[in-house]
């Protein structure tokens, strides 16, 4: 029953998500969002993060739930330092447009990083597989590929949220867009230590073999298209064609390899996780 319980909360939460994506859209696209609905944004990146932290509970139990406090609060504290220092990502500040915030940053960007960390989890653990044979290779493999995605993902969220959206405002220069390019090594390293972490926490748990959630697995893939169709949307209204078409091609190699390394049988197999299964 508790099960049952679980899978029509689950349901009622993606399609509410569907939902508010499906307005969103509209009004960003098309321009039209009143000033007086600002906030739908940050709730927006909210509800992304919640989506990305059940799908690690969903996936790995409560080290799945540990994990995405972890990302969501070791994000927030990263972002904070970049803030206030500009050892991270370069020299930046945010506007108040994303609604309340911790240390200086919204409370959003701790969400939005949970579902950056997810999405990039189940891409990259399907393109590597990261605890099959071979693990001392393909763990460095795994941790480098989720890293280069989350990278990815940021090479059109940052132009439109900079530019487009004036969610944040750089004190510097750089050649993307204006952007330092010293925002993306820190983007790659921040991942990178919040994918060794995971595998770690894996290892721990003796959660190597669960790797896949009949419901959120395939879920999770569809926020990543999701949410990189509506940048993208956006970054082509706005003019940013660099952006849009560079990141559109290397999304969809992203996906044309993951589905290169799985099998029609593995894309579709929900046999593959139960609850406390190791």
């Amino acid at each position: 029953m508790q099960t049952a319980h679980h899978g029509t909360m689950d349901k009622v939460l993606f399609r509410f998500f569907i939902f508010w994506y499906s307005v969103g859209l509209i009004l960003l696209v098309f321009d039209i969002l009143p000033l007086s609905l600002e906030w739908a944004n940050s709730v927006f990146l909210i509800l992304c993060g919640i989506l990305g932290g059940l799908y690690f509970y969903r996936t790995y139990g409560v080290f799945g739930a540990i994990f995405t406090v972890i990302v969501l609060i070791g994000s927030i504290v990263a972002e904070s330092i970049g803030v206030k220092t500009g050892v991270i990502f370069g020299h930046y500040d945010y506007s108040d447009k994303l609604g309340l915030k911790w240390l200086s940053v919204p409370i959003a960007i701790g969400f939005a990083w949970v579902m950056i960390l997810a999405v990039s989890h189940a891409l990259a653990g399907g393109i590597v597989k990261p605890f099959q044979t071979q693990a001392a290779i393909r763990l460095p493999l795994y941790i480098i590929t989720g890293a280069l995605i989350a990278v990815v993902m940021d090479g059109i969220i940052d132009p439109v949220a900079y530019l487009v959206k004036g969610y944040w405002f750089w004190d510097g220069s750089g050649v993307y867009y204006g952007i330092p390019f010293q925002n993306f090594v820190g983007w790659f390293l921040l991942a990178s230590l919040f994918h060794v972490l995971l595998v770690i926490g894996l290892y721990a748990a003796k959660k190597t073999k669960t790797s896949t959630h009949p419901y959120w697995h395939s879920r999770t893939l569809a926020v990543f298209i999701m949410v990189m169709s509506m940048f993208i949307l956006l970054g082509f209204t706005s003019q940013l064609y660099l952006a849009s078409i560079g990141v559109t091609a290397l999304s969809l190699a992203i996906l044309s390899l993951y589905r290169f390394k799985n099998t029609p049988l593995e894309l579709h197999n929900n046999t593959a996780y139960s609850p406390g299964k190791r």
